[in-house]
């Protein structure tokens, strides 16, 4: 059992994020983390028989704990840290772990974004595990835009059968944090042939004018680096592609 099931549930709901386990076949699960997910996905040692991992692991665990029964929010040192971690998926030996991880932060940075919501007394959520495809925030946005790279040119890899190949969204993610603007820019003249294979996609290309579309005027050009609010567009934005994309392969099948 998680830890975090036996938090309040408030904290509970606060910390859902939709991920994955991977085992003989992938599986889909909608929840908070637990300790050790937290522990692995900020440490930045994959060695859990180390000295450091372990002091790491005491440590962040006794955090968490004052979190959940002391009503403490999440230390920015673990939120940055895995921040820092998931934006530089090519220091992972394997994608599958990296794209865990990757939800794991989403759901400590929701937490925190809920929190401050909170602490300003404004009513609403600020942010939902789901796409809010109106949001008009610049590091959702671009987040969105790279999440819709990493989906084409993995859908043009995988019908040309190549699987768990990193994307050039994927190996630019740690620029594209620093640069948006710039780097937004190399990724799509990167996308040149996987557009040819695809006829232009077209549908491809519509998708990303919508996204453009929100961007306030000089939000776009604007080369600061992201917030973490750009994983939570990635996420939010790759999940609901993929949907949209099984939506479309399950009706075509039921037309044959």
């Amino acid at each position: 059992m998680s830890a975090l099931s036996q938090a309040p549930r408030s904290m509970r709901e606060s910390c859902s994020w939709e991920g994955n386990t991977y085992a003989k076949y992938v599986v889909q699960y909608e929840g908070a983390p637990s300790f050790t997910d937290i522990i692995n996905c900020a440490c930045d040692t994959s060695d859990r028989s180390s000295k450091s991992y372990k002091r790491f692991a005491k440590d962040v665990k006794e955090r968490l704990i004052e979190c959940m029964f002391g009503g403490a929010q999440f230390p920015m040192s673990i939120l940055n840290a895995a921040c820092h971690k998931v934006t530089r998926p090519m220091g992972y030996d394997n994608i599958r772990v990296w794209r865990r991880d990757f939800e794991i932060a989403c759901s400590l940075w929701k937490k925190h974004y809920i929190d401050e919501t909170r602490k300003q007394h404004r009513q609403e959520d600020v942010i939902t595990m789901y796409l809010e495809p109106n949001r008009d925030d610049r590091d959702y946005l671009y987040g969105r835009l790279l999440a819709l790279a990493d989906n084409f040119e993995e859908s043009v890899l995988r019908k040309q059968g190549v699987k768990d190949r990193p994307t050039n969204a994927i190996k630019l993610m740690s620029n594209f944090t620093a640069k948006p603007y710039t780097t937004w820019g190399t990724l799509w003249k990167q996308l040149t042939p996987y557009l040819k294979s695809a006829n232009g996609g077209s549908w491809f290309r519509n998708e990303v004018d919508d996204v453009m579309a929100l961007f306030k005027e000089g939000d776009f050009e604007d080369n600061k680096a992201l917030s973490p609010m750009f994983l939570l567009g990635y996420s939010c934005q790759r999940r609901a592609s993929r949907r949209k994309a099984q939506e479309i392969s399950q009706k075509n099948n039921s037309n044959n």
